[in-house]
């Protein structure tokens, strides 16, 4: 794997440089700027002669840097479409929500406080690496599998109910991404967090009647309106399956959130003679100040808006598979 890592510390990127190696992460480059960052990764995607092809497997990055600093430079690599989906891990010892909240926002899939411990960082960078696999399997079934299978049988049925990363949207990311969002904030025991579920009601009948690329088309869109709708609002969204997305935010949006109107943006558009509706559950305002509160938190915003919309699917797949990662990885997680 090669790894990226830019701290304007030289003694820290030292460090990481040795506490990597003892893990078997021997192919790290150490850069102290910003701005040589980004032209390293300019030179080398001109150097691969393929702008689609990443030079690094994963970028660690400081928050606190002169020129730039890491939530920017977060921001700016995502932009290049052969980052899209690196896993970018913000390895920093700002610990206040707003900068979690921004280096989410940004596109950072893990948020690393320090000091680290060498092999919970370990760890992390092969959930980082699992995410990426994951994501690139999800969409293999969603646009192979599901256009092998007629009707809804159960192989049809368990590709309906994955979640599926919807790209292109600021600040909707993957849902594992929102999972280690979350349990970043349980480690703070924050009690300003707030999830509201959304449900497009005929999610079941549309997997049925369009074919992959338009059903996507579809969630990308429903995607694209409720970011939409919640404007300037500090936000992440995921789509979770079963046509379930889920908005977590801070409780100081509480009053955005609870004059949502989305249905009728959604519903301007037909798909196939279909007009889809957008359900708004109920905002679910509960402290995360555990693991096991995360998946809580998920679980009752997404009951609230089956109950509205009479949802008579299963919960979605992502709802079983949400486990905190502490416990999937046996790792420590650091106050």
């Amino acid at each position: 794997m090669n790894i990226l890592a830019v701290d304007d510390d030289d003694l820290m990127l030292e460090l990481l440089v040795a506490a990597l190696a003892e893990t078997g992460h021997h192919n790290v480059m150490p850069v102290n700027s910003p701005i040589s960052a980004l032209d390293l990764i300019d030179a080398l995607s001109d150097e691969n002669d393929d702008l689609d092809r990443a030079s690094f497997d994963c970028i660690l990055l400081d928050i606190q840097m002169p020129e730039m600093d890491g939530i920017e430079l977060c921001r700016r690599i995502r932009s290049k479409s052969a980052y899209r989906n690196t896993p970018i891990l913000m390895i920093t010892s700002m610990t206040d929500r707003s900068f979690i909240d921004r280096a989410f926002e940004a596109g950072a899939t893990d948020y690393v406080t320090k000091p680290f411990d060498q092999f919970e960082l370990a760890a992390r960078i092969r959930m980082a690496k699992t995410l990426v696999t994951e994501q690139r399997k999800a969409f293999q079934s969603f646009f192979v599998a599901s256009a092998m299978y007629t009707g809804l049988s159960d192989k049809k049925q368990a590709i309906f109910e994955s979640p599926l990363s919807i790209e292109g949207v600021p600040k909707v990311v993957d849902y594992l991404v929102l999972e280690n969002y979350l349990l970043q904030l349980s480690k703070k025991s924050v009690h300003r967090t707030v999830a509201i579920a959304f449900s497009i009601k005929e999610a079941k009948d549309a997997f049925e009647l369009l074919d992959e690329e338009e059903y996507y088309g579809l969630l990308l869109d429903v995607a694209k309106v409720l970011a939409s709708s919640l404007g300037e609002t500090k936000f992440l969204i995921s789509y979770f399956g079963s046509g379930f997305f889920v908005c977590v935010t801070d409780k100081s949006n509480y009053g955005s959130i609870r004059s949502l109107e989305v249905s009728k943006h959604v519903m301007k558009k037909s798909y196939k003679k279909l007009r889809p509706t957008v359900v708004v559950g109920d905002p679910i305002d509960s402290p995360i100040t555990q693991s096991d509160d995360v998946h809580s938190l998920v679980l009752d915003a997404i009951s609230s808006v089956a109950q509205k919309s009479m949802h008579e699917d299963k919960f979605p797949m992502a709802i079983k598979q949400l486990q905190p990662k502490a416990a999937k990885y046996n790792i420590g997680l650091r106050d």
